[in-house]
């Protein structure tokens, strides 16, 4: 049945149909292995100082900086979605790297990620006696020229596990 000219056609034809979908996979995953070096490559040259010094040091990114740099469309979600990266700071998912942020007086973004370590770091130099309230932080921390309301500083507090004032409050014996 092989030897028949329109069977030799027919398999021939599969055959072709096959190493075309191959190829077609093999450039696709390799088109997506590029681009995911080339998210990663981004990230890293963004967060040099998280990646050096450590959460405090985290700076807002958006996925669509990245996307802009890299002069393409890019479905960031989908794209460093349940991938990893290997750092001194240990093995952190991509996804963690983008965070939004808050706007400074001076027009920059302030990392999620850095408000709550200052919220964390005033909070520690507080006197337990009297512990600073969610708009005394606010207000500290638009001192320091993060403008941020006081329902975003309850909101990050919380999401850092430090209590409210209330409780964080150290009666003297």
């Amino acid at each position: 049945i092989l030897k028949e000219p329109e069977v030799k056609k027919e398999v021939a034809k599969y055959i072709r149909n096959r190493v075309e979908s191959a190829r077609w996979l093999i450039q696709a995953i390799e088109q997506r292995r590029r681009t995911l070096i080339d998210i990663a490559q981004a990230i890293v040259d963004r967060q040099q100082d998280y990646l050096r010094d450590g959460p405090a040091h985290i700076r807002a990114l958006t996925m669509q900086e990245i996307a802009d740099v890299l002069v393409f469309n890019l479905d960031g979600s989908r794209s460093s979605n349940g991938k990893y990266m290997q750092t001194s700071n240990g093995v952190i998912e991509l996804r963690r790297l983008f965070t939004g942020g808050i706007a400074r007086e001076d027009g920059g973004l302030e990392s999620r990620e850095s408000i709550c370590e200052a919220i964390r770091d005033i909070i520690d130099a507080e006197d337990n006696n009297y512990p600073l309230s969610d708009t005394q932080l606010a207000k500290r921390l638009t001192s320091k020229g993060i403008k941020i309301a006081r329902r975003t500083v309850t909101k990050y507090r919380e999401r850092t596990g430090i209590p409210q004032a209330k409780l964080r409050k150290r009666y003297p014996v």
